[in-house]
């Protein structure tokens, strides 16, 4: 009995020795990609300064979800926080105390929208710049210039921070924490089509409005909705079901920041996709 007692001390020694070893493995490899930097060349986007454009890029601004993150006054805020998993803050992005937006030059702000790097290189965490990529550079000019033009807020937040299981996660393949590494930094800009009531320009705005990071590519269930329908929808949250849509889960309240014109060549383009059934 003492000697099996002492083989299943060396077999429990053994285990936890293997586990901080694969802990410590984790770290390193993610650490290496959290610091891995992305040689980015400043692009030069025109900004506009005319009120019509300064409209578009606070609907924008809205309509992409920018201020679900960084909040309506986009001061920043802190999302998550959970010392066994992470802290996920979204940045003050005004010109106030704690802000970058004294720090960031226009170069900055367009490749951390559509390249989601930052200033000293390295991936930006969890800022959806895999779908912004696709903003044309007028679009650019005018969020740009809208965020630029936003009263200063005072507000000091924490960096992100990843803690062990947060490490582990990001290793799985699924995990899209590291926009920058989604990104073909060095491929051709994708061409950016007209505005207007056309499908093509309804894709544009499903990709820039990450609408595909929850409902994929096929699970959009509006086939059955007419134009009017989904306009509605999208500006007060009731559907044609008789069912209230969750601004949480489906952020009506943002999307329907859009000009009529838009929601209807979104329209448009869903009816495009095969249908699929999803309950929501």
């Amino acid at each position: 009995m003492p000697g099996l007692l002492k083989w299943i001390a060396i077999g429990i020694a053994g285990l936890a020795l293997l586990a901080a070893l694969a802990l410590v493995v984790v770290y390193f490899v993610a650490e290496e990609r959290l610091d891995r930097t992305y040689d980015i060349p400043p692009v030069t986007i025109s900004l506009p300064t005319d009120a019509a454009s300064l409209e578009r890029g606070r609907r924008l601004v809205a309509a992409v979800r920018c201020t679900e993150c960084h909040a309506e006054d986009l001061g920043g805020q802190i999302i998550d926080d959970n010392p066994a998993i992470a802290r996920f803050v979204a940045t003050n992005l005004t010109s106030g105390e704690g802000g970058i937006g004294g720090q960031f030059s226009d170069a900055d702000w367009e490749r951390a929208l559509r390249h989601g790097v930052g200033p000293d290189g390295q991936s930006l965490i969890i800022t959806p710049a895999q779908y912004y990529y696709y903003l044309s550079d007028a679009d650019v000019g005018a969020m740009i210039a809208y965020i630029k033009s936003v009263p200063p807020v005072d507000k000091e937040l924490p960096p992100n921070t990843l803690g062990p299981l947060a490490r582990l996660i990001l290793l799985l393949p699924f995990t899209d924490w590291l926009p920058a590494e989604q990104i073909d930094h060095t491929g051709p800009r994708p061409p950016a089509p007209q505005p207007g009531v056309t499908a093509a320009y309804g894709k544009y705005m499903v990709q820039i409005g990450n609408c595909e990071s929850c409902h994929g590519s096929r699970g959009y269930e509006v086939d059955r909705w007419s134009e009017t329908a989904f306009i509605v929808a999208m500006r007060s949250g009731d559907t044609p079901d008789g069912y209230e849509l969750d601004n949480e889960s489906m952020p009506w309240q943002n999307i329907g920041q859009m000009t009529d014109d838009e929601l209807k060549a979104i329209w448009l383009y869903l009816q495009l996709l095969p249908g699929q059934d999803t309950g929501n």
